[in-house]
């Protein structure tokens, strides 16, 4: 396992290289790293803050600070549904890493599965990374995510200046509590909360060609469905559809990862570029 662990750096390291790294690394900086506060736009500001300003209904600016840094924080779940995704989402989290590694900022984590393991938020990537290693090679089947009351516990952490990324496949119910506290975390102005939602289309029975018509049983759940090729395409279509209107609803920006992709990072490094 721990030759397999090297395996995923490796290529985390090699979607950071081939996506042009100096260059999202650069505008992430300009856009969330030097902000030292988000206030009401007063006269002489140069640069407008848009997101602010539709939470608040009034025009916001951005003024900046060098050497003020983003804090990085990581929320990793790594719950039984995520077995097919679990690569992925270990690679996406590496990545990010290493992106906040190249731009010297602090970086905390949160992995969750049947229980929450929270690290201090530090410029120690080292420890970040042996976290990592050992949730990936720890993996125990038939755990529920604990994600409302990881997701609580990173509220309660009051960040600011700070990008949340919560990797996960979101094969679970967003309840209100956990959506309030997404927003908890999202509207602080010197924040941005990110979702990267991993799907996989071969879980979904999307990458079958022909007519089916079979029983399996939800990993999460424990519950067991029949699934013919319609209803499986209508099951993912609504899940997709569900999540997009959560995550507006809780200022949640959101990705979407087919890790069945050979660049599934890609739509990450546009957001990130895009920011």
């Amino acid at each position: 396992m721990k030759k397999k662990f090297r395996a995923l750096e490796l290529v985390a390291r090699k979607h950071l290289d081939s996506f042009s790294s100096g260059l999202h690394g650069t505008l992430l900086k300009d856009s969330l790293i030097e902000v030292d506060v988000v206030r009401e736009y007063q006269p002489g500001d140069k640069k407008l803050d848009s997101k602010s300003s539709l939470k608040t209904g009034k025009t916001m600016s951005r003024v900046f600070n060098p050497e003020r840094s983003l804090n990085l924080y990581i929320i990793l779940d790594k719950s039984s549904s995520q077995y097919t995704k679990l690569d992925a989402s270990i690679i996406t989290a590496l990545y990010m890493c290493y992106l906040g590694d190249m731009c010297n900022e602090k970086v905390g984590l949160c992995v969750l599965s049947n229980k929450i393991t929270m690290t201090d938020i530090t410029d120690d990537y080292s420890s970040i990374i042996g976290t990592l290693e050992k949730s990936f090679n720890n993996l125990e089947m038939d755990t529920v995510a604990s994600a409302a009351d990881g997701i609580k516990k990173v509220a309660d952490l009051s960040l600011k200046n700070s990008l949340v990324v919560f990797i996960s496949d979101f094969c679970y119910p967003l309840t209100e509590s956990m959506m309030s506290n997404i927003k908890k975390i999202a509207l602080v102005p010197t924040n941005n909360f990110l979702s990267v939602a991993l799907y996989n289309p071969t879980d979904w029975l999307l990458t079958l060609n022909h007519g089916f018509n079979i029983t399996f049983r939800d990993a999460e759940t424990g519950k067991t469905g029949n699934y013919n090729a319609a209803s499986a395409k209508a099951q993912f279509d609504r899940w997709l559809g569900d999540l997009k209107k959560k995550f507006i609803q809780c200022s949640s920006d959101a990705v979407f990862l087919d890790v069945k992709q050979n660049q599934f990072l890609l739509p990450l490094t546009k957001y990130l570029m895009r920011s």
